[in-house]
């Protein structure tokens, strides 16, 4: 029951459906029939009283952590590349090859920009060093690394163009892969499209030419960029 009783309204939905199936529950204490009120009264009891006590264990575990740290003694995991020493104050790992390990991550993200940048670089050079996207994910979340920003000034993905333009996204990107639309490929590897007054103007050109293009779409092409 302690383990169900997590959370009362969870509790009580599994009491009902029990009632309804005429399904016995079972505990170290003896066997209950839901569809009997005792039964379903004294099972609710006893839920409320587990939800209660693992709401106590929480609250203590809590001040055990605020009395730890008052006392200064509180630690929690460090990110990858740092120990505590004899101290307790954090520091460099010793290894070297960790500290290499490290450094080479934050050098190929740097070049990179991305997770999966990280993982191809080293996947190419195949250092064999157990890195994966979620590896790099946390590095870059416990050591606050922020990532390149994807678009350059007057640049808009593929679906802010198509919702712009009132188009869909496949046809930028058969306009980006038949060279009429400008596009580079961003750290991520994403499409990103210089976007101007004049581009904008020639993309409405050329669906208001285009025969597969829809009406109502072409009678929502109004404005240019701001």
């Amino acid at each position: 029951m302690s383990r169900l009783a997590r959370s009362s309204a969870d509790l009580q939905r599994l009491l009902e459906l029990c009632s309804l199936s005429d399904t016995l529950i079972i505990d170290s204490d003896g066997t209950y029939d839901p569809a009997q009120f005792n039964d379903r009264l004294l099972l609710g009891l006893k839920g409320t009283m587990s939800e209660a006590e693992l709401h106590l264990l929480t609250g203590r575990l809590h001040g055990a952590k605020q009395a730890a740290a008052g006392r200064g003694a509180l630690r929690f995991p460090l990110p990858v590349g740092y120990v505590y020493d004899e101290a307790r104050a954090t520091v460099l790992d010793p290894d070297e090859e960790i500290q290499a390990a490290v450094r080479d991550l934050f050098a190929a993200f740097t070049a990179t920009g991305s997770a999966y940048g990280v993982v191809g670089a080293f996947a190419e050079r195949r250092t064999g060093r157990p890195f994966d996207v979620e590896a790099v994910r946390w590095v870059r979340f416990t050591h606050r690394i922020r990532s390149r920003p994807l678009l350059a000034p007057g640049e808009l993905t593929v679906d802010q163009v198509a919702t712009h333009l009132g188009s869909s996204a496949s046809a930028v990107y058969y306009w980006i892969g038949h060279s009429q639309l400008e596009a580079r490929r961003g750290p991520a590897g994403r499409l990103c499209v210089p976007f101007s007054s004049e581009v904008a103007r020639a993309c409405r050109e050329r669906m208001a030419s285009s025969r597969h293009l829809p009406k109502r779409t072409q009678n929502t092409l109004q404005g240019d960029v701001v």
